[in-house]
């Protein structure tokens, strides 16, 4: 009597092939009945291991899946290099779930992943709170040199407008002065003109008598107001002055 040598079932004679498992039969050869010992054919080890695998399968690949979906939220933050190492990590879960992955790896990935993904968040989460001195230094040149731009910048506003402001005093003074001129030499031309032509109507007696300063102060009173500022007594003092020249010229030229 023949047997499988693959799956130990009986063969009768004349059969080339085993009516179980379809493996090739050596006509020559003649096998024994395997003794206490059973055969595992290529879907039952399959059945086994994925009924090892079980709950503890879908527990971890949870997990890991977990894990990765946190990295990819935290990755937001933490930057582009979690974001992927998170998406890889999850991508690969999802293909071992799927079953596109030998199971075998299961359990590599699920420790292996989520240490990668904790790994990079802790070393983020370090270099966040314990920046390097590089680092550090550049902030604090970068600062040192936004401060010196702004003091720079609040100087040079600071200098123009002075000039602009000295300036404007500079153009106002001139106009000041000029208008003053202008007014000065208007004063002592009708002073010149009042006085001359009250020495014109004098006669000996009166000229020697009246005293022309009380009649130019009438005068500049009426024409321009009593005086209350220094600027406008200035101007009463110059008009006296011109008044009495011209009055004493008009009389003289009189005589001649």
């Amino acid at each position: 009597m023949a047997y499988c040598s693959k799956c130990g079932t009986q063969i009768n004679e004349g059969v080339n092939f085993c009516p179980k498992c379809g493996s090739v039969i050596d006509s020559n050869v003649t096998n024994p009945k395997p003794q206490n010992k059973s055969i595992i054919t290529p879907q039952q080890q399959k059945d086994n291991d994925d009924a090892k695998l079980g709950t503890g399968k879908k527990i971890g690949l949870g997990w890991a899946i977990a894990v990765a979906s946190i990295g990819l939220l935290m990755g937001f933050e933490a930057g582009i290099g979690l974001i992927i190492v998170s998406a890889c990590s999850l991508a690969i879960l999802i293909c071992l779930w799927m079953g596109k992955i030998d199971a075998k790896y299961i359990w590599t990935a699920v420790i292996v992943l989520p240490l990668i993904v904790f790994f990079t968040i802790g070393a983020y989460a370090d270099d966040k709170q314990n920046p390097t001195s590089t680092t550090t230094e550049q902030k604090q040149e970068a600062e040192a040199d936004r401060k010196a731009k702004q003091q720079n910048e609040k100087a040079e506003r600071k200098a123009q407008e002075q000039k602009e402001e000295a300036e404007r005093q500079t153009r106002e003074k001139k106009e000041k002065e000029s208008q003053l001129a202008q007014k000065k030499k208007e004063v002592e031309e009708k002073a010149y003109k009042a006085g001359y032509s009250h020495g014109l109507r004098q006669g000996p007696v009166t000229y020697s008598r009246d005293n022309p300063k009380d009649a130019a102060r009438i005068y500049f009173n009426t024409a321009y107001g009593i005086p209350s500022s220094s600027e406008e007594k200035d101007m009463l003092n110059l008009f006296l002055e011109h008044y009495v020249k011209g009055y004493h010229d008009g009389y003289k030229s009189k005589e001649e």
